[in-house]
């Protein structure tokens, strides 16, 4: 798999999104160290830590998405049964966070496959918490050995709520006017600043 570190800024207690499109490994043996997919980690070489939030893949074959707070607590919200449902296949799965949201306020995270909504176990209670960090890492999870291993094929940060309508339009057609297939349907992040500015420097 590719990885990469670019780094980011995220308003305090903002909207925001997470997006990758990824092939999902036929086995859960080759994800016994929990590889990472997309996250915002405080370094360039570790997307955990304070004020963190990561997607990852468990090697039980759960989905999981972290979220840990400024004291260093983890919280989590999982797709059980993730590997045995889409093994081998393409999937696009997007991270979507409301911001000022109260603790354990089952609306403020949504988990999005294929353009449609999916229910998660776990209480992700600091999923509202500032995400203080600024590295996007792609590909890695909490350390530098939990390499995610099949292609990622894009990853992207967004700085609103994305709706359903949103994650099916970008399912379908891509999240930028060079991938669309027709060339009326409207953008979904701004078209002269990278994802939607969230980037503000190459690493």
């Amino acid at each position: 798999a590719v990885t990469g570190v670019q780094t980011c800024a995220l308003p305090i207690y903002s909207d925001y999104s997470m997006c990758a499109r990824f092939r999902v490994p036929s086995t859960i043996a080759s994800l016994a160290t929990n590889p990472g997919i997309i996250g915002i980690g405080p370094t360039a070489t570790s997307a955990s830590g304070n004020g963190t939030v990561r997607l990852i893949c468990l090697s039980t074959g759960e989905l999981s998405v972290r979220f840990v707070d400024g004291s260093g607590v983890t919280t989590y919200a999982n797709v059980q049964a993730f590997l045995a449902r889409y093994a081998g296949q393409v999937v696009d799965v997007v991270v979507a966070r409301k911001r000022y949201i109260q603790t354990g306020d089952a609306s403020a995270l949504t988990i999005y496959i294929n353009g449609k909504p999916v229910s998660y176990t776990g209480n992700p209670n600091h999923a509202g918490v500032s995400v203080t960090s600024t590295y996007m890492h792609v590909g890695v999870g909490g350390a530098s050995d939990a390499v995610w291993p099949r292609p990622i094929y894009r990853a992207a940060l967004f700085n609103r709520y994305l709706s359903q309508s949103d994650c099916e339009y970008m399912s379908m057609y891509g999240m930028h006017p060079a991938d669309e297939w027709s060339p009326t349907s409207p953008d979904l992040i701004s078209s002269t600043v990278l994802n939607g500015g969230f980037e503000t420097a190459g690493a």
